[in-house]
Parts: structure tokens; C-alpha cells; sequence
């Protein structure tokens, strides 16, 4: 009798051990295709990785060229050489038109007339000597 008790009691841990095994294997099995899956999405992650690289690393050698260029300073400085070139040009025109009437308002007597000559012209010279430090300095810049 104590023959049969242990008898069964090994039937009954063998067939715990042999269920435990087959639970084991499912999750086995299981565990496998998740690994399965996962080296799978890593591949195509590599591979879209790979495919976005090349054009992350072009953008940002482009994007390095763009910064040393400094585009958006020199751009800015242009605009404001424009700006003064065309004050300089808006003052010549209408310092040319004071010349001209001046030139209208000339007195009879010809020694003051070409001390007031000489004024006008010189301030002329100036002006254009500025007109050409600036476009000149609009040149460099290009």
C-alpha cells in the first residue's frame, strides 16, 4: 500500500512536471516570436534610420553653408546701404535744385557770384564724394 501511495504520488509530480514543461514550452514558443518581432522592427527601424540619415546629415551641411554665408546679415546690412544711398541721392537731388535755383539768384556782382559759385560746388563734391563712399561700401559688401 505505501508502494501505491508513492507510486502515485510520483504519477501525480510527473504529470505536474510534465504540464509545467508544456507551459513552459508554449511560453517558450511565445517568447520567440515576440524576440522574432522585435529583431524584425529593429531591422526596419535600421533601415528607415538609414534612409533618413543621408538626408538629415545633407540638411544639416546645408544648413552649416547657409549659417557662414550669414545671408540674413548681409541682407540687412544691403537694405540699410540702400537706404542711406538713397537718403544721399534724395539730399543731392534737392541740394542740385537749391544749386540750380541759386544759381538763378546770382547776384550782379560777378566777385561775390563765384565766391557763392564756389560754396555751391564744393558742397556738391562733398555730397557726391559721399554718394560714392557709400555705393562703394555696398560694393564691397557683394
Amino acid at each position: 500500500m505505501h508502494k501505491q501511495i508513492e507510486d502515485d504520488k510520483l504519477n501525480e509530480t510527473d504529470y505536474a512536471l510534465n504540464q509545467w514543461q508544456h507551459e513552459m514550452t508554449d511560453e517558450l514558443i511565445n517568447m520567440k516570436a515576440i524576440l522574432s518581432k522585435l529583431q524584425s522592427r529593429r531591422r526596419d527601424d535600421n533601415k528607415s534610420e538609414q534612409m533618413i540619415n543621408p538626408n538629415k546629415s545633407q540638411y544639416l551641411i546645408l544648413e552649416n553653408k547657409y549659417n557662414d554665408l550669414n545671408i540674413q546679415t548681409t541682407i540687412s546690412h544691403l537694405k540699410h546701404l540702400d537706404l542711406k544711398s538713397n537718403a544721399m541721392e534724395s539730399d543731392l537731388l534737392t541740394k542740385s535744385n537749391i544749386l540750380t535755383t541759386s544759381y538763378l539768384d546770382l547776384p550782379t556782382d560777378i566777385a561775390l557770384a563765384s565766391i557763392k559759385i564756389q560754396e555751391t560746388e564744393d558742397e556738391l563734391h562733398e555730397l557726391e564724394a559721399k554718394r560714392e563712399y557709400l555705393l562703394s561700401d555696398m560694393a564691397d559688401l557683394n
